[in-house]
């Protein structure tokens, strides 16, 4: 007796579900949302930068909303925050900028992440291209995976920024009698 009714359970269990969603698909503010978070192709907006709030973080406002945005695909040393921060200031606070999504333009904490066009020039990659910014891609955000450690790697070579020091620190000093 108590198969039948567990069996019969499961069976009107089963059977509810997919009249659920055979009578009640996905609103399109669902399919939206969806759509945008597996975007292979870029989703850009355009808006202005109204505040610099840290060394990876702005407010860029739209016209109606103001919205936190994190730059993706940068790490920023701890002795290289305040170069970042002036000149963010300087190239980005008060300018019309473009916002480019990747494909999770949010995480699970509702935090925004983006890359910043500042008329045609990205400003993620202009802090890994001066030396301000280290390349720190964490998919599914890696749309520039392979440009950002090319403008690394060229940063590295020229010793700029971060990377000033780098041919010293580089170079292995092996004991005379090694070979």
């Amino acid at each position: 007796m108590f198969k039948k009714i567990t069996y019969l359970f499961l069976v009107s269990f089963i059977m509810w579900g997919i009249i659920n969603i055979i009578f009640n698909p996905p609103s399109k503010t669902t399919m939206k949302h969806y759509d945008i978070l597996q975007r292979e192709k870029p989703y850009t907006i355009n808006g202005k930068v109204i505040k610099i709030v840290n060394h990876e973080r702005i407010i860029w406002h739209d016209g109606k909303n103001e919205i936190d945005i994190y730059l993706i695909g940068i790490y920023v040393p701890r002795n290289f925050r305040s170069q970042v921060i002036n000149f963010m200031k300087e190239k980005l606070l008060g300018q019309k900028v473009d916002l480019e999504f990747d494909r999770q333009y949010r995480d699970r904490f509702g935090n925004y992440y983006g890359y910043i066009y500042l008329k045609d020039e990205m400003i993620n990659g202009m802090l890994i291209k001066k030396g301000l910014a280290k390349s720190a891609v964490v998919p599914p955000n890696n749309r520039y995976y392979s440009q950002f450690l090319q403008w690394e790697l060229d940063a590295k070579r020229k010793g700029v920024g971060i990377w000033v020091n780098n041919q010293k620190k580089d170079k292995k000093i092996l004991p005379k009698n090694f070979l």
